[in-house]
């Protein structure tokens, strides 16, 4: 039996996007391993079901690690969201209604419902483009090549992109349960703001990160006749937000408690080259062309406020990026071996299967980014995965100079018969040059600290160590001495200090 209500909280929510965004549709593309999600006009959007998912998730995993008398406060995740029961042929609706997420114009304005002008918006023009935004991947093994079919490439939604949808959540107006009502909804609306809400796939990896721009809400009992009124009033278009009021978004005291964050600040020694980009910034000199090898980056969308209007462009210059799947991969190689050497697993024993303590199969790896599920030989889940304990972020170059940070040097091979260059073997890369400070950021959830074996969080010192002291390189070409970086931190020693209390462990090296 449905349920009616009389009284409903309401947001209007403008979103931003801090790292490009992977929605796919789960469509077949024949030059992507993915189709972006978009609506009627083709333009990027995000469904209703990934945000009321994704708030889902959070919800319940805050409500379950309350005290007995907060988590009495908060309304079931059932209640929120709804439930089914196949068993009694029952089950209940969602009180909480979530609407797709709509594209802001270069003005600043949520494109609700059919638009024929795209051409003269540059920003809507730009994120039209099926192909605006690429990003390769590539997985690489324990012995430093890529890992059979796991070249893929991704189509992404740039940073900077705005997002606006609504929000409802639909109660009674019974006194017993007012306070409750009003409890949930802020908590709805403080996780938005949670480190661990981002948006789409490969979040463990850099995407997918948001920041809450603009939030308005208001309470309405339709039993009111003034509240009616302003309800009906109400207009369709999400960016309308009168007659609602601004509301701050902050984390939840108890969520900020379970993480610990930690900020490197990264100086390259020398040249490094994050990855193979298409946009080229300078050329070589002799020949006037681009060179063959050239430096990841993207373009993002920036705001500017005149006159108390948001405004858009898009970045003349693509910025060079570290992405955090790179981060990612070398440190999880990292993990894995100190992890081993704790252990006293090395690969010249004569009794060891090396495949069970490489990759994911390590567990060190396995417990810090997490796995996918693994089939037996029957073609059965083994296990069905589980996400990792960190997050990362992607790290951009800022302040960059073409002249003074990049240059382009030329390789070639010898032949080691007759002394000179081998036929087509002759080649140049762009490089980046001793880049201002990357400003690499770790997130790590504390929960399970002291669940978790020890030299676990050991291996992970010691590869933290390794990356601020020059002995770990990111990007390409480290077989050439490029992609080391000296580290500093104020956050280090703080970060591991609670992980070595736990288990009574000595610090690896003082900063």
């Amino acid at each position: 039996m449905t349920q009616t209500y009389h009284c409903c909280y309401i947001a209007r929510v403008t979103l931003q996007t801090q790292s490009p965004l992977f929605i796919a549709t789960g469509l077949y593309d024949k030059l992507l391993t993915n189709e972006l999600m978009r609506d009627a006009n083709g333009l990027p959007t995000i469904a209703g079901t990934s945000l009321a998912g994704v708030l889902r998730h959070l919800y319940q995993d805050h409500r379950e690690h309350l005290p007995t008398q907060d988590k009495q406060r908060l309304h079931t995740p059932e209640q929120v969201f709804g439930h089914m029961d196949d068993t009694e042929k029952q089950g209940k609706a969602s009180k909480l209604t979530v609407s797709f997420a709509h594209v802001h114009d270069q003005h600043n304005q949520a494109i609700d419902g059919l638009y024929t002008n795209l051409q003269h918006d540059p920003i809507l023009q730009y994120l039209a483009n099926e192909h605006a935004l690429i990003r390769d991947g590539v997985a690489i093994n324990h012995q430093g090549v890529a890992k059979d079919q796991h070249k893929f490439e991704q189509a992404l939604i740039p940073k900077g992109t705005r997002f606006s949808f609504e929000m409802l959540y639909w109660c009674d107006d019974q006194q017993e349960t007012a306070h409750s009502n009003q409890q949930t909804w802020q908590c709805l609306l403080h996780l938005l703001s949670d480190p661990r809400f981002r948006l789409g796939g490969r979040t463990r990896s850099g995407l997918g990160c948001v920041e809450v721009i603009a939030c308005h809400t208001r309470y309405l009992n339709l039993n009111d006749t003034s509240d009616y009124q302003i309800f009906s009033q109400l207009s369709r278009n999400i960016f309308t937000i009168e007659p609602l009021k601004p509301y701050k978004v902050n984390p939840n005291n108890t969520e900020t408690q379970r993480f610990s964050q930690l900020s490197l600040q990264l100086q390259a020694e020398d040249f490094w080259r994050p990855g193979g980009g298409h946009n080229p910034f300078c050329l070589q000199k002799e020949k006037g062309r681009e060179a063959d090898a050239l430096i990841y980056s993207e373009h993002e969308i920036l705001w500017s406020t005149q006159q108390g209007q948001d405004t858009a462009i898009l970045s003349k210059q693509p910025t060079p990026i570290l992405p955090a799947s790179s981060i990612k991969g070398a440190l999880a190689h990292r993990v894995a071996f100190h992890y081993n050497c704790l252990q006293g697993h090395f690969a010249d024993q004569e009794d060891i299967n090396l495949q069970e303590h490489v990759g994911s199969c390590n567990l060190a790896v396995k417990t810090l980014f997490g796995y996918t599920s693994q089939l037996d030989q029957h073609n059965s889940h083994q296990n069905a995965g589980a996400a990792g304990l960190i997050w990362l972020r992607d790290c951009t170059v800022k302040a960059f100079d073409t002249a003074t940070h990049t240059g382009i040097q030329t390789h070639n091979c010898i032949d080691r018969f007759t002394g000179g260059v081998r036929q087509g073997a002759l080649f140049s890369e762009e490089l980046l040059y001793q880049t201002p400070a990357l400003y690499f950021e770790l997130i790590l959830d504390t929960r399970q600290t002291k669940s978790i074996e020890p030299n676990i969080w050991t291996a992970l010192e010691k590869t933290l160590a390794d990356l601020c002291e020059g002995r770990l390189s990111f990007g390409a070409g480290s077989g050439k001495g490029h992609g080391y970086f000296w580290g500093v931190s104020d956050t280090l020693e703080p970060f591991f200090t609670p992980l070595r209390q736990a288990h009574n462990k000595e610090p690896i090296h003082a900063q």
